[in-house]
């Protein structure tokens, strides 16, 4: 690249080009004897004219260009100043400290404090507690996260997927005719099938998440995983209901109401010893649920409540519940698989604490299809964006003789 003072040089004399041309553009209009002749003068003017132009906008913008640099080497030299920064000092020292190959023994004493300076930190590329902490940072795709816990309700239940706006009614038989037994002669008393219907209310679980532009420019797909998040959240919050939901505005859990009315909420069975599990408890429960139900029933606490019942054991010390070994295969008790219920209460007095259910006869959700969401970056304030998220579910219980709960005693 040209330097200023040619630049400048170059400038000075292109002005008075350009004042000349535009004075033989006039002559040569004046003078023209012919269109031809006055056509091939006007061509050769307007590409000179436009040759330097260009060359003057080229010049003008490299100097200014070289005021910026110059503006902040200034203000580089005022700041070094203001903290006594000494140029040619730590030139002195950068260089012997090349000439010693790194070996502190070999350096001069101002070398080796210059070693110890931010200024030779920031020159280094090392990771000891010496090196590089000027160094760019390197932004990870990945975002570390914690585990939530999800009761797996969704996965164990019968689902029904509708239209979004549309109401789920169901019928069910609410008693069955008695038959009787007579003689030849006799009349039967006249009995029928009791039929009603059953309606699961389905609700919103809805989010709103604040998150700054800032924040979404600096990380590569924030909006999915905000929209993961948000996912994972709606999991969890829907698990919970599922499980302990009390109809409000919310799905009924399966343990709501649990021994009151037997037609609408599960029977409880009564634990065999007081506060505590016994190894006999599943067996109580599947004592009480129709064997029908056995086949697609699963055992469901929570996990502190499992590794409890796990750890029963023999005065002899061999485990009452020995698990599976074979890779792939679910653990089971009495041939029952379990499942962890994080929302399930631990053992207590009175508390509910392990369910021998047959999900998919016994509980029932229903979904509108998709996730609403809204992106909003207008009322969220200056330079934020909201992100606003909604699902609509609902859950019941339709077969309540499918299920029954524990009642620690």
């Amino acid at each position: 690249m040209e330097d200023v003072t040619k630049l400048t040089e170059k400038l000075n004399v292109l002005i008075p080009e350009l004042e000349k041309t535009h004075s033989e553009m006039k002559s040569a209009i004046d003078g023209a004897k012919g269109h031809g002749e006055l056509s091939g003068k006007m061509d050769k003017l307007n590409t000179d004219f436009v040759t330097l132009t260009t060359r003057i906008d080229d010049v003008k913008g490299i100097e200014k260009r070289i005021s910026e640099l110059e503006t902040q080497a200034e203000h580089s030299v005022e700041h070094n100043a203001q903290a006594g920064v000494k140029p040619d000092k730590h030139m002195n020292a950068a260089a012997d400290w090349f000439k010693c190959a790194g070996k502190e023994s070999r350096m001069k004493p101002e070398t080796r404090e210059f070693i110890a300076s931010p200024e030779f930190r920031a020159l280094t590329e090392t990771v000891t507690t010496q090196g590089g902490f000027l160094l760019p940072p390197q932004m990870e795709a990945e975002i570390l996260k914690p585990v939530t816990q999800v009761s797996p309700v969704r996965r164990l239940a019968s689902i029904r997927q509708l239209p979004m706006g549309m109401e789920y009614i169901t019928n069910k038989r609410s008693s069955t005719p008695t038959v009787y037994r007579g003689t030849e002669i006799s009349d039967a008393t006249a009995t029928s099938s009791a039929y009603g219907q059953m309606k699961i209310p389905i609700t919103p679980i809805t989010a709103k998440t604040l998150i700054s532009n800032k924040m979404l420019s600096d990380i590569a797909l924030i909006q999915s995983e905000i929209r993961e998040d948000i996912s994972e959240q709606f999991a969890y919050k829907e698990g919970y209901d599922f499980v302990l939901g009390n109809g409000v505005n919310e799905p009924y859990g399966f343990v709501t109401g649990a021994g009151t009315d037997s037609a609408k909420y599960f029977a409880t069975v009564t634990s065999a010893t007081d506060d505590a599990l016994d190894k006999t408890d599943p067996g109580l429960l599947m004592a009480q649920l129709k064997s029908e139900y056995w086949a697609g029933s699963t055992l469901v606490m929570n996990q502190a409540t499992l590794i409890t019942f796990l750890n029963l054991a023999a005065t002899y010390g061999i485990f009452y519940w020995q698990q599976n070994m074979t890779q792939g295969l679910p653990g089971t008790i009495w041939g029952i698989p379990w499942a962890t219920m994080p929302d399930m209460a631990a053992v207590a007095n009175g508390a509910l604490a392990m369910g021998l259910v047959n999900f998919k006869k016994a509980y029932r959700i229903i979904d509108w299809a998709g996730m609403e969401v809204i992106v909003d970056p207008y009322t969220g304030g200056d330079f934020q964006t909201y992100f606003k998220f909604r699902i609509w579910n609902g859950g019941q219980i339709i077969q309540p003789e499918a299920g029954k709960l524990l009642a620690i005693q």
